[in-house]
Formats: structure tokens, C-alpha cells, sequence
């Protein structure tokens, strides 16, 4: 009997989630070649962009990346450590403590920037369109962030890290 409850509730609730999504992506082709498809999925995310700035997403960072444990920290990208008094590692940061010193956090873009669209832009708290999109940015310790630079994602196991020459993995977690 529970069984068949938790199979009904998994089902029921799967099939809920993939309908929540269809109304978003409604004139989307999924067909397109690669170029085309990015395209079309770039002018759909742009209608969203019109009202954050990179500044703005700064500011949703304390909501995206909420601590659900402890509402009142960040959880950091890279992190996976708030035990070994190294604030680099940390898995989670008070909210309050966002900036560019030692032991704070900042925002992470989860692909180099360098090697992404040309016409991205300057990363200026003004800025909008990709580069401000908030799906795109995740909190990170300050020093994990300059540690990774432009670095590619790259396979790995482990903590996050530099991987052989030029990549970084971003962790298990």
C-alpha cells in the first residue's frame, strides 16, 4: 500500500513539474540545429532580462543561494567545508558578508566569461542581458572565484578545484 502512495505521489507530482515548464517554452523548437536552437532559447531568456542588472542580481543572491538550513547564510558554490577554519572552503557565508576582501563571498558566473558570447559586456553593477542573468550567477567565496579565473569546467571527482592544465572541477556536491 505505501508502495503504490509513494508511486502515485512521485508520478503525480513529476508529471505536474514537466507541465509547470510547457507554457514557458511554448514556440520553442526543439528540432532547430544547434545555433538556431540557442538563438531562439536566447530570445526567450532576453525577455526576461529587461529589468535585472548585474547589480540587481547581487541582490537576489541572498534569495537564489539561501542557506535552507540556516536562512540567515548563503550556500557558496564551490564550498564544501565550514569545519576546517578555512574560509575559502566554506560550504556556507552570512548574508551580510558579500564583497571582495578575504572571506567574503561575491558572485560567480557558472561559465568563463571569456569564453562565452562576444557581446556580453562588461561585468558593471549597470549591466544587463546575459551577463546580469540571474540563473547565470551563483554566490562564491571570494578567493574560490579568482582561484577558478576562466577556467572551462572539466570532469573530475572530489572538492572543487583546479583540474589538469586550464580546467576546474566544480565539485561532487
Amino acid at each position: 500500500m505505501t508502495k503504490n502512495i509513494t508511486l502515485f505521489l512521485f508520478l503525480f507530482f513529476t508529471s505536474v513539474l514537466v507541465q509547470s515548464q510547457q507554457p514557458y517554452y511554448t514556440g520553442i523548437d526543439f528540432s532547430l540545429n544547434e545555433q538556431e536552437l540557442y538563438d531562439q532559447l536566447q530570445d526567450l531568456v532576453s525577455i526576461h532580462l529587461t529589468t535585472f542588472s548585474y547589480g540587481d542580481a547581487r541582490d537576489l543572491l541572498v534569495y537564489t543561494d539561501e542557506n535552507h538550513e540556516n536562512f540567515n547564510t548563503v550556500l557558496l558554490v564551490y564550498g564544501y567545508n565550514d569545519t576546517d577554519g578555512n574560509c575559502t572552503t566554506d560550504r556556507t557565508r552570512d548574508k551580510s558578508d558579500f564583497g571582495g576582501n578575504q572571506c567574503q563571498y561575491n558572485r560567480e558566473h557558472v561559465f568563463p566569461r571569456s569564453l562565452s558570447v562576444p557581446d556580453m559586456g562588461n561585468a558593471n553593477n549597470s549591466a544587463t542581458g546575459i551577463i546580469a542573468d540571474p540563473h547565470n550567477i551563483r554566490a562564491s567565496d571570494q578567493q574560490m572565484n579568482n582561484d577558478r579565473g576562466d577556467k572551462k569546467f572539466q570532469l573530475g571527482s572530489g572538492f572543487s578545484g583546479p583540474v589538469g592544465s586550464g580546467s576546474w572541477y566544480p565539485g561532487d556536491e
